[in-house]
């Protein structure tokens, strides 16, 4: 065995294939004592240690650590003594000036934000719609009285009638991004409610006081039949996830009556049952979502929900009263323009 000395090392031994052991022998038959190892200084702030090798993190040492000066592929021969500022490999030192590239991504997580900031952008998001379709194309533009061709001639020879046709163009597709938005909250809402059934009646209530104004703000009529507000679609879901969560593995009616319901509960029924499993929901969600241009934008944002909820009381209905609310507004503002 090649004889060491106190101070800087003589020879520097050849580490066999277990370098773990090597070490160990090498610190316990050489110096044996810290304050020997040819990497230990007077001054420097001691260092983090980044062993290789699977090897554990070595023990803290006492004393200023500065960084070993053997800086090829060769081990300090003291690598536990000295606290490890030595691992044996080049980009193995820590950056005293902050952490390495693999700490940062490690510590680094996306933003999150809770329930109720998703449903005031949702509550946002609607609002452009809305104001596209009810003021916009019906008050401002009145879409409906002219024929396809007929409506390209006006915007061809009126600049103002060009511009509110590209800003209705622009609240609508922003608008959209709503869809997911308003799919996800559904889902969640079937899944924290203490009471499903009060929860069908409560979105059936609304969806029948929210339809005259829907109409008026939509087609300029008390009642027309051809289209209905958001809210039916949302009850029609609703009834089926609540027989796909009472009726699960119990035969033919659940999958009778789902089918009667699946035309309008289809995007729901996909985030309802593969909530468990977010980026296969989030996916397909976006997949079902592209008969609208910008849809899938709005997953963007269910993607960052961290799921934190503060409805308190009765504020969880606030959102449903300004729906039927909202529409009459635009229905008045349509109206007298």
């Amino acid at each position: 065995m090649t004889t060491l000395k106190r101070g800087r090392p003589t020879a520097t031994p050849t580490p066999p294939s277990s370098s773990a052991s090597w070490r160990a022998r090498t610190h316990s038959s050489a110096f044996g004592s810290p304050a020997g190892c040819p990497c230990r200084g007077a001054s420097g702030p001691p260092r983090r240690a980044v062993p290789m090798w699977g090897s554990p993190a070595p023990a803290a040492t006492n004393g200023p650590i500065r960084p070993c000066s053997i800086t090829t592929a060769t081990l300090c021969p003291l690598w536990r003594s000295c606290g490890g500022t030595h691992s044996g490999r080049i980009y193995a030192m820590a950056n005293e000036r902050g952490r390495t590239l693999r700490d940062r991504m490690a510590y680094w997580s996306p933003p999150q934000i809770s329930v109720n900031s998703l449903k005031l952008a949702g509550t946002i998001l609607m609002v452009l719609y809305f104001f596209s379709a009810a003021v916009v194309q019906n008050g401002i533009l009145h879409v409906s009285q002219y024929t396809a061709e007929e409506f390209n001639q006006l915007l061809a020879g009126d600049g103002q009638a060009m511009l509110w046709a590209g800003i209705g163009s622009v609240d609508s597709a922003v608008g959209i991004v709503g869809v997911p938005i308003f799919a996800y909250l559904l889902v969640q809402g079937v899944e924290h409610t203490s009471n499903l059934q009060r929860y069908i009646l409560t979105v059936l209530a609304f969806a029948a006081i929210s339809e005259v104004p829907y109409d008026l703000a939509m087609f300029g009529q008390v009642w027309n039949w051809s289209e209905q507000n958001s809210l039916w679609t949302a009850f029609i879901a609703l009834v089926m996830l609540w027989l796909m969560k009472n009726f699960r593995g119990k035969g033919m009616v659940p999958t009778v009556l789902g089918t009667v319901f699946a035309a309008g509960g289809c995007f729901w029924a996909i985030l309802y049952l593969l909530r468990e499993r977010k980026g296969a929901s989030y996916g397909l969600g976006a997949l079902v979502s592209l008969i609208y241009a910008t849809a899938p934008l709005g997953f963007v944002p269910v993607a960052l929900c961290g799921g934190e909820r503060r409805d308190m009381g009765r504020t969880k209905y606030a959102y449903y009263v300004f729906y039927p609310i909202m529409l009459a507004l635009f229905a008045l503002w349509g109206s007298f323009i």
